[in-house]
């Protein structure tokens, strides 16, 4: 599973990353995403892992970045798409 996403990765020019989450007993495991752009962007990738039968989630991380100095906050959007199945 692991080649087929890095063979689908290579062929469309995506960002390919990984991530990392400690379970409750303190074993730590990484993870693929690919970094995307915007939810658009998002959901071709999502559709391409479909297509491919790799099972797949949208993922949004909002935080807040400041001000933009008129106290109007400033609110990130990351969008990214990671394979829950595939641990490393």
């Amino acid at each position: 599973m692991i080649g087929d996403l890095i063979s689908i990765v290579a062929r469309h020019e995506l960002d390919l990353r990984y991530g990392s989450a400690t379970d409750t007993d303190g074993n730590s495991h990484k993870y693929p995403y690919i970094k995307c752009s915007s939810r658009t962007h998002a959901k071709k990738v999502s559709d391409i892992l479909d297509s491919a039968k790799i099972k797949n989630e949208i993922d949004l991380y909002e935080d807040d970045d400041g001000d933009d100095g008129d106290g109007r906050p400033i609110i990130r959007k990351l969008w990214s798409v990671r394979m829950p199945d595939i641990w490393i």
